[in-house]
């Protein structure tokens, strides 16, 4: 099994921070750039995924080797992405939206919006549905991962701020 971090973010986007992949073979670590400023990065069993703020972009990484397979735009300061089986689902806080990218091919199937989205942050997949908090709204937006169609939306609390999910 391999393990991917990310370094510290950049205070600007003339210093990047690479991205640290790492094996459980012991002394094995690489450094593969990925952007401006990386944020939230997840896998897609073949390739990494890693969001770029400065540049409101994902880039889809090769697993093996670290090669940049392609970059993708997407909305507005992108966060904490999460992958469903099929799409990853990128948040944009300052754009109001989820853009939905098919992982296979890097194209934008969707970009989402409504259903109580506020500043959308982090994202979790249970596997039907994906889970979207809204950090600026205090909320948690629920959507059909299958056909990307809304579930509904429900409060987290009033100044709570949510910024991230994760399924079990």
């Amino acid at each position: 099994a391999s393990m991917f971090s990310l370094s510290g973010l950049a205070e600007e986007p003339a210093n990047p921070q690479p991205i640290i992949f790492a094996t459980n073979t012991p002394g094995r670590v690489q450094n593969f750039p990925a952007g401006n400023i990386p944020g939230g990065l997840a896998s897609d069993g073949s390739d990494i995924w890693v969001v770029d703020e400065f540049d409101n972009a994902v880039t889809k990484l090769r697993r093996s080797d670290g090669v940049i397979e392609g970059v993708f735009p997407v909305g507005r300061e992108p966060k904490y992405v999460v992958f469903d089986g099929a799409n990853i689902w990128v948040p944009n806080r300052a754009s109001g939206s989820v853009t939905v990218v098919r992982a296979s091919t890097g194209s934008v199937l969707a970009t989402l919006t409504g259903n109580g989205l506020g500043a959308p942050a982090g994202a979790a997949f249970d596997g039907s549905r994906v889970l979207v908090v809204g950090q600026a709204g205090d909320t948690f937006s629920l959507w059909k991962a299958a056909d990307l169609t809304p579930i509904g939306s429900f409060l987290a609390g009033p100044g709570s701020g949510p910024v991230a999910a994760c399924s079990d």
